[in-house]
């Protein structure tokens, strides 16, 4: 288990955020972090209690109350730290902007496949009678996302937490995506492919639309 990094990206409807833009956890105390993740879906019903009664800034309060006092700094790259941050801070800020999203802001942290193959997805329309991108992307869901969670960078992926529920509400438990990250000559890094919770990937959903 690597160390989990908690960004601050939050969606303003459910709070504003007092929290540092990033905590970590120590090696030693990784498995702690850990068993809070995992133990998610039963501490959940709690945090939402908490949540509704005080409106916190992050879905993690309840782990937040595991961390140690003495957080090392992140040691997720931050070379492949930043498009995510600065993709799911996109992604939340835009939720409200009715019709498609307008991918070109994003551009510079998807890979040339994915933005060429999402922006093709997103032309479809449903009234072709064709099948069409019916899910938020970098979600996996139909509903909000609210915040984000690293849990880890391992080589070229990354595990994310991602909060999502109806609009003002949070879902018990986050949907756990995989990002699979595509590093450039310059060193910097992009999103290359997203696999979702039920195992299939963002990628193959998308061949199977541009080639209906």
């Amino acid at each position: 288990m690597g160390l989990g990094c908690i960004l601050e990206i939050h969606n303003p409807k459910v709070g504003s955020s007092s929290l540092p833009r990033a905590i970590a956890l120590s090696p030693a105390k990784a498995g702690l972090f850990a068993v809070c993740v995992r133990s998610m879906p039963r501490v959940w019903p709690v945090a939402l209690g908490l949540m509704r009664a005080f409106r916190p800034t992050l879905a993690l309060l309840a782990c937040l109350s595991l961390l140690p006092s003495s957080a090392q700094a992140c040691t997720c790259p931050p070379a492949m730290e930043t498009p995510i941050t600065e993709l799911y801070r996109w992604q939340i800020g835009r939720q409200d902007t009715p019709g498609r999203p307008q991918l070109k802001a994003i551009q510079p942290l998807l890979s040339p496949a994915l933005y060429q193959n999402l922006t093709a997805a997103y032309q479809i329309n449903p009234g072709e009678g064709r099948g069409y991108l019916d899910f938020d992307p970098f979600s996996g869901t139909q509903v909000y996302s609210h915040n984000v969670l690293v849990v880890s960078c391992t080589g070229d992926s990354a595990d994310v937490a991602v909060f999502t529920g109806l609009r003002g509400r949070l879902s018990e438990a986050p949907q756990r995506l995989s990002l699979q990250m595509q590093q450039g000559p310059g060193g910097s890094w992009v999103v290359e492919d997203i696999t979702y919770p039920w195992g299939g990937q963002l990628s193959s959903v998308l061949s199977g639309l541009l080639q209906q």
